[in-house]
C-alpha cells in the first residue's frame, strides 16, 4: 500500500496483528476525524464501552484495540493503533 496519511488516508488499513482464528485484523480510519485535547481524551475513554461489549471471554488485545480505535475515529477523534513486540530473552530477569 502506497499513501501518504498526510494527504489521502486510506479508509482501511491492515495491521500486521492476527484476530485468534488467524485473520488479518484492520482498522477504519475517519478522514474528518482530529487531535483533540487531553480532556476531550479522557471524556472519550470514560464513556467508550469497548471492555463491557467485549465480555469477558470474546476480548482479546487486538479485538479492543481495533474497537477502541473504531470508535475513537466515529467519534471524530484521530487514533491509531501501535504494535509492541517484546523479545522474550527478558522476561526471565523480571
Amino acid at each position: 500500500m502506497n499513501y501518504n496519511p498526510y494527504i489521502s488516508p486510506a479508509p482501511t488499513v491492515d495491521l500486521h496483528l492476527k484476530t485468534p482464528d488467524g485473520k488479518t485484523a484492520h482498522i477504519t480510519n475517519n478522514h474528518s476525524a482530529t487531535n483533540v485535547t487531553y480532556r476531550q481524551l479522557l471524556q472519550f475513554l470514560e464513556q467508550d464501552d469497548t471492555d463491557s461489549t467485549l465480555g469477558k471471554y470474546q476480548a482479546t488485545r487486538v479485538a479492543a484495540a481495533v474497537r477502541l480505535h473504531d470508535n475513537a475515529e466515529k467519534q471524530g477523534i484521530r487514533a491509531d493503533v501501535a504494535e509492541v513486540s517484546l523479545d522474550n530473552s527478558y522476561a526471565s530477569s523480571y
